[in-house]
């Protein structure tokens, strides 16, 4: 580490090497102090003037002199970034997503409502004629003219899997152009299909976006119902009962549903509630998560 400059350091808070120290986040290295200087400034002085005062001591004519103390700096107070802040540095200064994905956050959502994913727009022949519902987070964009002076627009997007680079025409790009937002996460609709040239399909193979979503609403606007799938052994009293509480707790309009099942007997019982509805959020999610054994998907 001797050899770490500012620069260097910087870096790897930002990549989260320094997240094993639990007593700080990665927003208060880089907070300033009312001298405008980071507080990850003073925390590498801080090092070195500890390093210097000890290399002093054991080099001291006398020997046994006792060390200078220095105070340790404290961690300012500042607001933790958002998992999207964190892994948009972490691919800024390492060109890779370390700690997880952005598309982290809609992972009910993609599991629920997307059929195919952007690897399959890669290998369009096997798809062929099927519509693919895709998930993806735009990471360039361009609003560009023919030179017929006619616009158009092309978006490079991602997921988990791979990119692709989409092309959007008159109409089209027209009625769309406003999701072409860099950073932005979306909800593709569309069909593999040969475009028609002069009433005959064309040879190239495209993906036909007839439709764009943002991410962040499709629960609220696709979720009829939320299904809950239990094994039969591990329904019990107490199960149910802290079922009840967290539903109470977050009671709503969205149906709710059960599935109970038996692996080795191949039996699934569905169970559907006439009166039960709660409001599906995060903190509902987590509450069911950390009560384990349950699994759940949402129902268009």
């Amino acid at each position: 580490l001797r050899a770490c400059n500012k620069k260097v350091f910087e870096s790897l808070a930002l990549a989260g090497a320094f997240d094993s120290f639990k007593k700080i986040h990665r927003a208060q290295y880089f907070e300033p102090d009312t001298k405008g200087r980071l507080f990850l400034e003073t925390v590498i002085k801080y090092g070195a003037n500890f390093q210097e005062n000890k290399n002093s001591s054991q080099h001291s004519l006398f020997g046994g002199g006792g060390e200078e103390e220095l105070a340790e700096p404290q961690p300012p107070k500042a607001e933790k970034w958002s998992s999207l802040q964190k892994l948009g540095k972490e691919k800024e200064v390492v060109g890779i997503y370390i700690s997880g994905h952005p598309l982290d956050d809609f992972k009910l959502e993609i599991e629920s409502f997307c059929t195919g994913n952007v690897a399959m727009l890669n290998d369009m022949e096997k798809y062929l004629n099927k519509e693919l519902t895709i998930p993806g987070i735009i990471t360039e964009v361009e609003h560009r003219f023919t030179k017929k002076g006619k616009p158009f627009g092309t978006i490079e997007f991602e997921d988990y899997t791979d990119s692709h680079k989409l092309f959007l025409f008159g109409e089209d790009y027209l009625k769309l152009k406003h999701f072409m937002v860099q950073g932005a996460f979306l909800y593709f609709r569309g069909k593999v299909q040969r475009p028609m040239f002069y009433g005959k399909p064309s040879d190239k193979i495209e993906y036909k976006v007839t439709g764009i979503e943002l991410l962040s609403e499709i629960r609220e606007n696709k979720t009829k119902a939320i299904r809950f799938k239990m094994a039969a052994h591990d329904v019990d009293s107490d199960m149910i009962e802290q079922l009840e509480q967290v539903f109470a707790e977050f009671s709503g309009r969205t149906q709710v549903k059960f599935t109970v099942y038996d692996e080795a007997e191949k039996i699934h019982v569905h169970m559907p509630s006439r009166s039960l509805k709660i409001n599906i959020n995060n903190q509902l999610l987590e509450k069911i998560d950390q009560l384990g054994l349950i699994d759940y998907e949402l129902i268009a």
